[in-house]
């Protein structure tokens, strides 16, 4: 390797690059001990400009090699520390952690997310082009999916990283926008995971997910709505609640227990109310999952 790039995901969850040159050895080992010093109050709207040195400290086991670099590259995901060493109290990661455990000391829960990542990949249209009826892109195959095998590299390189992945498939939408542009809809689901690691894994999907499609010179939206008339991306996140190893969702008849009607209303207690629904044209689904 020639590079080793620290990696880390800030306030608005996307990954962030910060690179080193590996000739020298002994620089090498204070950078995978040490971390380094970075300006909190450019990653973190919250941070006082005044007392902004924060540091990424690599987590080791999650290097792995960037497949998108011409140069021999090693990426390497970081944690955020504060100046006296300690984990950074306000960064998104440590307060699910936070969250996560209280949930658990208190209860004896423990929640897993299956999410499924919906998007929209862009291309000029041309020719040849085989005749599709719009809103009904559902698991289509090629020659109809424009972009099957784009997907397909996506859901290969998110294993070659050690992302596990459900499946994926061709969604519903698909159109021809007025300025002569193909829209066609796509998702990968991934398998159940702690709500931390899943928050992660969704940023190395739509990292993943863009560099491939820059790399064949089409772009890519996960907007929740990228236009009215058509099926939004959603991001539906399953949840699954454990206790002791056993699913604490349904009772061994099936109903609903007292735990998973909790969950539901303390999510739709969190949730914005339906002017801000229709404002964001977010969509909110809340499943549960037996395992």
């Amino acid at each position: 390797m020639k590079i080793i790039n620290l990696c880390h995901i800030p306030e608005d969850c996307r990954l962030k690059t910060l690179s080193f040159a590996v000739k020298n050895r002994e620089r090498v080992y204070d950078i995978l001990e040490f971390g380094e010093r970075v300006d909190g109050s450019s990653l973190f709207s919250y941070i006082d400009p005044n007392k902004s040195d924060i540091y990424i400290m690599p987590r080791i086991e999650s290097a792995f090699v960037n497949l998108f670099s011409s140069i021999p590259t090693l990426n390497i995901l970081c944690e955020y520390f504060d100046e006296n060493g300690k984990p950074l109290h306000i960064a998104p990661e440590n307060i699910l952690l936070r969250a996560e455990e209280k949930l658990r000391s208190s209860t004896g829960i423990i929640l897993k997310a299956l999410t499924e990542l919906e998007f929209y990949i862009i291309h000029k249209w041309e020719e040849p082009d085989f005749p599709r009826v719009s809103e009904r892109n559902y698991h289509e195959s090629t020659p109809f999916a424009k972009f099957e095998n784009v997907r397909n590299e996506i859901l290969i390189t998110l294993e070659d990283i050690s992302i596990v992945t459900k499946y994926g498939h061709a969604e519903v939408g698909r159109f021809h926008s007025k300025t002569g542009y193909i829209m066609e809809q796509h998702e990968i689901e991934f398998l159940p995971q702690n709500l931390d690691k899943m928050a992660e894994t969704i940023t190395m999907a739509k990292w993943i997910t863009r560099n491939i499609c820059a790399k064949y010179g089409i772009s890519v939206s996960f907007a929740p709505k990228p236009t009215l008339e058509h099926a939004g991306n959603g991001m539906h996140i399953h949840l699954c609640g454990l206790k002791r190893n056993k699913n604490v969702i349904a009772d061994s008849k099936g109903n609903l227990t007292t735990e998973a009607r909790q969950m539901i209303g303390g999510n739709i207690e969190v949730c914005p109310k339906p002017d801000n629904f229709r404002k964001h044209y977010t969509q909110f689904i809340f499943a549960v999952y037996l395992p």
